[in-house]
């Protein structure tokens, strides 16, 4: 038992009069039969550093999952390696009664027609509480298994994951000075920016200068870059998580496409969190074109929770929701569901099941173009 589940439990969800927060750059406003904040204050380029800045020192203060299991950073690089993952995420609702969770996530006010609407913000805590409350309400025996079983990526669990990775890329690198890792981040493809190049930003985010110039020629991202024997040879398929994998196998069979076939054997997944029914089993792709099937082992560093409920995905066997993107299989999709008609989604859907992808400030791809810049090569 955790601390906080010591703790008394925190009161359901309740309307947000007024917040301010921080520096005034941002105030909510709730009114009295909506759950959601559908009234911010735009943030300026100033305003929003000075958030990214408050996010990352809140985040930073708190000890990781890791720690509370006495799992060191290196022990946890090795444990990817030899288990799949590092240790269980944390519960739902002990990350609903963490108060420093007063990073911000966007939404969209109106899920069904999100392109033309507004966006509201509000903190993560304020997001699980509401989330909560919402779940609480016992809709069907879906709401009680997501209350109990919900693997949340919020903010800091996202840190904590990256820097994981990176860990884990170090380990493999370090195992041996002739080895070659690729990160691919096929699923945005060459133009578009989605949750693989987000992370990938993250993860590169904790390499010194001085470790790229020792990884120089080793870590890659670009497949063309790719020089060493085969049997040296790892190549990376990134992303949050999988769900229905059907990006994941697209990416792979892209991979294939794009010359990396002669690897097929060497490609494998890293996710921020997987199921252990994902990390026992790892991914099946089948191809009628290559007339051939593959299993692609998952790396992850957090271990979803069991759903111990209704599921769409059996072969995954998880609910799986944060802050940075939208999850739809298996949480949004099901809760929107469970609602009802558009009238009642407007109104009723709490704001995580709305939440607009939260990539501003790393859409320029530094950290990839700091890699990128010791080999030249680009991979657009």
């Amino acid at each position: 038992m955790t601390a906080h589940e010591n703790l008394p439990v925190l009161a359901d969800f309740g309307l947000i009069s007024h917040r301010t927060f921080p520096r005034g750059v941002l105030e909510l406003h709730e009114g009295p039969e909506t759950q959601s904040p559908l009234v911010s204050r735009s943030l300026g380029a100033t305003a929003a550093s000075e958030l990214r800045a408050y996010d990352e020192a809140q985040v930073s203060a708190s000890p990781t999952v890791a720690e509370t299991f006495g799992i060191s950073r290196a022990e946890a690089a090795a444990l990817i390696e030899q288990r799949g993952y590092v240790c269980p995420a944390r519960r739902f609702e002990e990350q609903v009664q963490d108060v420093t969770r007063q990073n911000i996530f966007g939404y969209y006010s109106d899920f069904s027609v999100r392109k033309s609407q507004g966006r509201g913000r509000m903190t993560e805590h304020e997001g699980l509480l509401e989330l909560r409350g919402f779940l609480k309400r016992g809709f069907d025996e879906l709401s009680g298994s997501m209350l109990k079983n919900l693997t949340f990526i919020g903010e800091k669990e996202y840190a904590e994951g990256a820097a994981g990775l990176a860990d884990y890329w170090k380990y493999y690198l370090d195992s041996d000075p002739e080895a070659q890792l690729c990160v691919t981040t096929l699923i945005s493809g060459w133009f578009n920016f989605k949750s693989d190049k987000y992370l990938l930003e993250r993860v590169l985010e904790h390499f010194t200068d001085e470790e790229l110039e020792q990884y120089k020629g080793r870590l890659l991202v670009n497949p063309k870059e790719l020089s060493a024997p085969k049997e040296k040879v790892r190549i990376v398929l990134l992303d949050d998580w999988t769900v229905s994998g059907m990006q994941m196998s697209e990416a792979f069979l892209s991979a294939l496409s794009i010359g990396l076939d002669k690897y097929a054997d060497q490609i494998e997944i890293n996710l921020l969190t997987a199921s252990l029914k994902r990390i026992e089993n790892g991914l099946e792709v089948e191809s009628s074109s290559h007339s051939s099937s593959w299993t692609l082992p998952i790396k992850a560093y957090f271990l979803a929770h069991s759903a111990k409920g209704p599921v769409l995905h059996k072969e995954n066997d998880a609910y799986i929701g944060g802050t940075h993107s939208l999850v739809d299989f298996e949480f949004a999709g099901p809760l929107r569901n469970m609602c009802g008609s558009w009238l009642r989604k407007k109104f009723c859907l709490p704001a995580l099941v709305r939440v607009s992808w939260g990539y501003s400030g790393y859409t320029d791809r530094r950290q990839y173009k700091r890699v990128a810049g010791l080999t030249g090569a680009l991979e657009e």
